[in-house]
Parts: C-alpha cells; structure tokens; sequence
C-alpha cells in the first residue's frame, strides 16, 4: 500500500474520531479489506500444508500494512488494542475453541428502547457467562454453546463477542467482566426508566439514572480495553458504544448535564464495580416501592370506589358498617404514603357525606380527606345554592321550615363557616322570623376566641357549625356551646331554607322544644 493510500486512510480516520459509530464501522472495513487482500493474493502459496496461524510473506505484507494502520488509529483515538493471540486461558477458564471465523456481530432488535433492552439482555447474558467461567463450572465451549442456546430462545442475536479468539484473561478478570455487565445492563435499564418518565411529562427532580448509567458503560469501555481483545472481534465493545451513542444523544436533547464519565478524559474504574452495584440496587429497590405502593393503591382505589356504590344504595342501618370500611380503606391509603386530599379517594366520596350518621366521628387520618370532599361539595354547590335561594323566596316553605321558624322566632342564632353571604343571611333571617343571624367566617391562623365569646353571650338560641370537618379547633366550638346549654347543630349540606330547617330538627328538635 502506497503511502498516498495510508495519507487519505489517515485522514479519513481523523475525521472520525469523535464519531464512536462511525469508528466502528471503520474498524469493520479495516477487518474485511485485510480478509479480502489476503485471498486475492495472486503469489500466495497453497496453505493447506502450513502450520496454523502462519503467513506468507505476500499476505503478511499487505496484512501488515493494514495492522500499521490500525494501530495509527488506534494510537488516535487514545485506545489501547494489543493483540493476544494464541494465549491459552488458565485452569479455572477453559481456552476458547478457535473457529475458522468470528461469530456474527449481533443485529439490533429494533430501533429505540426495545433496541437497547436488547443490548441489556446480552449484557445479562454475558455477565451470567463469565460468571460461570470464572467459578470453573464447565469447559467455556460448553458454556458459550448454552449460552448462544439462551440467546436464540429469547429472540437475540449472538452477544457472545470473543467466540473463536484466544483471549489473556483469568478467571479473576472473568469475575470482574461479570460485575461490569451486569452493572451496565441495570444501569441502562433505569436510563429508559427515566427516559420514559420525562417522556410522560413526569421528569424526576434529579437525573441519577443517566449519571449511573453513563458510570456503568464507561466501566465497560475500559475493561474492554484490559482484556487485551483480539482484533478480530472488535476495536470497541458494542454494547458500550450503543449507550454512549445514546447518552450523548439524551443528555443533548433533554438538556441534562452529567459531569463525568462521558468523556475519555474521566473514565469509570470497573474495579469498582461493587459500589455501583450497590448504588444501583438502592435505586431500584426505590423503584420497587414506588411500584408496589402504586399497586397498592390501585387496589385501595377501587375498593373505595365500591363502598362508594354500595353507600349511595344502602339503607340508613347500614350506613354505619359501611362508613367504618370506608374510615379503614383511607387509613390505608394514608399508611402507604398518599396525600389525603388525592382526587382518587375525594370524588368517590362526593355527595356522600349527608349519609354519614351524625353521632359517628371520623379518626384524625380520615378528617384531612372528608375536608376535602366537602370542599368539593362546597364548591359544586356554589351555583347551585344561589339558584335555590332565589327560587326559595318564590315558593311556599316546606313543613319543617315553618316549625322551626315557630320554634325561633325573635331569637338570635350564631352561624360558624362558610362564606359571609348577606343576602342569604336575609333570607334565613326572614323565613325563620330570627331577630338575627351572626353568620361568623373564621380566618385562617386567627384566634377562635371571638368566636368563643360571641357563643358565650346570653341572647344566643342556637350555634350551627357549616363546616363539618374542621379543625381541631372549630370543633372546640361544640363543647362552649354544650357547656352554655345551648343546642349545637352541624350542617350537613347546603344552607338553603328547608335543607337548614330539616338539619336543625333532626339534630337538637328535641332541646328546641319541637
């Protein structure tokens, strides 16, 4: 080869330095260009006779130059590719079979995260191979000869990179490959773990698994080159250059910054590949309980959901039973870590909370959840209510209205929560014939203690609390009226007229002297 050729090989390689896809696909033309100059040899001699593994001079001069070559691009690229041939492995690790050809570089599955579960699932076969060597359980002929079987059953093509090369590894380094695979395939699954959250629009407040994943392939980079791989099988480790090409293309589009261990400059030791392992399960250990808490979830969802039904057609005696079920089900789904206010627990609640028994007082983890479903309700009966009210004024008033308005007439009633609505309170003020209505709103973090004193005055008839599940202070207010002798009642929905009145005289009729 004359040295114009090696002139614009050379540049050629330079232009692809930093292309990792490209330099393999470099590599591979340089390996069958060199099969190719030494079967067109027009000189070469019959090698039928030769000892094995020996050249003619014409092949060994044209291969040569090609060796020359790659060795320049290697030297480039700062890769260290010595050959190792011929080199018998030791006891605990079976010298490979040499074949008259390598195996066939494994075809991606497909395009994408399949394509890289793929590659995952042959470093799982790998790892599981040299795991296997380096414990001495089998010849690695018989090991390599499953492990293509596995490979086949699931749908892959050969993982196996070193079949028909002599390599100088020991069993100890065998061990040390094991726990680099295994690693890389873990890490690369919990990058498309992540990868596919922030696809979702659920992108993690931190990005551990891209910076644990870019750590594992760069660990495979290096221990690639401490094998001291035969040329035959590959200037770089597949695998790892599948990742990289990946993590360069993530970390570029989602705008993710990783510090270290996407370049040359700051490789991963494998050696350490223990407290990545270590890391890594941790990660997925946190997964897991993501996981098994979702399912839980999912289940306590539709058995709340059930209840739900079967409250909205009970009968009043079974109401208690079933509030009960319902009190335990949202324990739960506070126990397993989820807010109490989630709209998968409140909206099956809503339009419940009339048939919980008045004399039936919710546990403390269940009250944030109750809260929020009568907000809701609140909330949706906004309209509502200001419709009825005005339609109110428009039609006779149902029987227990006109009882309770004899029941009150020329009294004063205290009316805690809610929103201060003056127009409303005209109306209750005129239909009841009261002499007046103090309709109280308490402010957030603001002393109850006016409220306290406004129940304690002696003109005050009755105290209605609107917000049923209120803090632990609001229900403070029941035992200063109970302790003023005066009936305390609870809203139980709504506030028009009838609905008011009906609430009323079922909870203190008696103490009002209907």
């Amino acid at each position: 080869m004359d040295q114009g050729s090696l002139a614009a090989l050379d540049a050629l390689a330079d232009s692809l330095r930093r292309d990792p896809g490209a330099r393999q696909t470099l590599r591979l033309l340089l390996d069958a260009l060199e099969a190719l100059l030494v079967r067109t040899q027009p000189d070469a001699p019959d090698q039928e006779g030769a000892p094995p593994g020996e050249r003619s001079a014409s092949e060994h001069g044209s291969a040569e130059a090609l060796e020359d070559l790659a060795s320049k691009l290697d030297e480039g690229l700062g890769t260290s590719l010595s050959a190792a041939r011929n080199v018998t492995l030791p006891p605990a690790a079976s010298a490979l079979t040499p074949s008259p050809a390598p195996s066939p570089r494994p075809e991606p599955a497909s395009d994408g995260p399949d394509r890289l579960r793929a590659t995952a699932d042959q470093a799982r076969l790998i790892a599981r191979l040299c795991r296997e060597v380096a414990r001495g359980k089998d010849t690695t002929d018989a090991l390599v000869a499953r492990l293509l079987e596995d490979a086949e059953a699931a749908g892959l093509s050969d993982p196996w990179p070193y079949s028909g090369v002599a390599l100088q590894v020991s069993s100890e380094q065998f061990a040390l490959a094991a726990g680099v695979y295994e690693n890389f395939a873990r890490a690369l699954l919990l990058g498309l773990h992540w990868e596919a959250a922030d696809e979702a629009g659920h992108r993690p407040p931190k990005h551990v698994e891209i910076e644990l994943a870019a750590e594992a392939q760069s660990a495979l980079r290096v221990l690639w080159g401490e094998l001291r791989l035969d040329r035959r099988v590959a200037p770089e480790c597949p695998q790892q250059v599948e990742a990289f090409i990946w993590l360069r293309r993530l970390t570029e589009v989602r705008r993710v910054y990783v510090e270290r261990f996407l370049r040359l400059e700051h490789p991963a030791a494998p050696g350490a590949h223990r407290d990545l392992q270590r890391r890594l399960e941790e990660l997925e250990q946190r997964y897991e309980e993501i996981a098994r808490r979702e399912r839980r979830s999912g289940e306590l969802e539709d058995d709340l959901r059930n209840l739900a039904k079967r409250l909205a057609k009970a009968s009043s005696e079974r109401f208690e039973g079933l509030w009960l079920r319902i009190f335990k089900t949202l324990e739960e789904w506070r126990e397993v870590g989820n807010p109490p206010s989630d709209l998968r627990v409140r909206d099956p609640l809503v339009g419940l909370l009339e048939r919980l028994p008045p004399e039936l007082e919710p546990p403390l983890a269940v009250v944030e959840t109750l809260r929020a479903v009568e907000e809701r309700e609140r909330r949706d009966r906004e309209l509502e209510a200001e419709s009825q009210a005005i339609s109110e004024q428009h039609r006779e008033l149902a029987e227990p209205a006109r009882r309770l308005a004899e029941l009150l007439t020329d009294r004063v009633v205290v009316m805690v929560g809610g929103e201060l609505r003056p127009r409303e309170r005209r109306r209750l003020e005129d239909d009841l014939r009261l002499r007046e209505l103090r309709w109280i709103t308490p402010g957030a973090h603001k002393s109850l203690e006016p409220i306290h004193e406004a129940i304690r005055r002696p003109e005050v008839s009755l105290v209605v609390q609107m917000v049923r599940f209120g803090d632990h202070a609001l229900a403070e207010l029941r035992v200063t009226a109970e302790q003023c002798d005066i009936p305390f009642v609870r809203l139980l929905a709504g506030y028009g007229t009838n609905r008011f009145a009906h609430d009323v005289l079922n909870q203190a009729g008696d103490r009002l002297g209907a």
